[in-house]
């Protein structure tokens, strides 16, 4: 789900920029990739005034959503309705990322009982450009539903990382204001990590894994961010 109009993990920078050209000219042979970042930037926020992760659909329930709203160590069965078997596995990858830093366990439940359901979602429900929207805790209409766009192919990196990002909205994550951030708004380029804003705004929700009884989260599960996007 995004701040002005979720565009997260465009898929390549000049695709980004032809997908937003009915709303502002980008001419990607003068303007700066920085430049055309703010082109975007402008653009979706068409519909800013749309309140975040408070969409809904038509979608298969999912009765154990409460569980990810859990303080204490969750157990989330996580049903895959989407018709990409790529990204099935990507999104097991990040449900065990997420695991890492996390007190949770997770398994496939592939019925109503589950905590989370990735999902194609409906053509309508997206904007030009997005690849994703997640919903975010709290709101009437949270189901624990992430919905992929379907008419989107992304090699299996930057599956893996959609992925991790709106699992981090699904948990209770805000946009992040550091562009290293995998919470970032935008796909820049560089290193992307969990940082320590993020691992505080986690920690008011959920319970991060202790080191030694410390309750420091472990700094290879921070590590590791900056070697996801290789």
């Amino acid at each position: 789900m995004a701040l002005y109009g979720r565009i997260w993990k465009l898929w390549d920078i000049l695709t980004g920029c032809r997908h937003v050209e009915r709303f502002v000219h980008c001419d990607q042979r003068r303007v700066p990739k920085r430049a055309i970042m703010l082109c975007l930037m402008i653009a979706f926020t068409v519909r800013a005034g749309e309140r975040p992760g408070a969409w809904t659909g038509r979608y298969p329930p999912c009765d154990g959503h409460a569980e990810v709203l859990k303080r204490e160590p969750m157990n989330l069965g996580v049903r895959f309705s989407n018709s990409n078997p790529a990204l099935n596995a990507e999104f097991a990858r990040a449900m065990s990322f997420w695991a890492s830093i996390l007190e949770m366990n997770w398994h496939e439940e592939d019925s109503r009982a589950c905590a989370i359901q990735a999902v194609d979602g409906d053509p309508d429900l997206f904007r030009p450009g997005e690849v994703a929207r997640a919903q975010f805790p709290g709101l009437p209409a949270y189901q624990g539903w992430i919905a992929f766009n379907p008419r989107v192919s992304l090699p299996a990196d930057e599956l893996f990382l959609t992925a991790v990002h709106e699992l981090g909205h699904l948990l209770g994550l805000q946009h992040s204001s550091n562009a290293s951030s995998v919470m970032y708004f935008l796909a820049l380029d560089g290193p992307v990590f969990l940082d320590s804003s993020d691992l505080a705004a986690l920690a008011t929700r959920h319970r991060l894994r202790a080191v030694a009884g410390t309750g420091d989260v472990p700094e290879s599960a921070v590590q590791a961010w900056r070697l996801v996007s290789r």
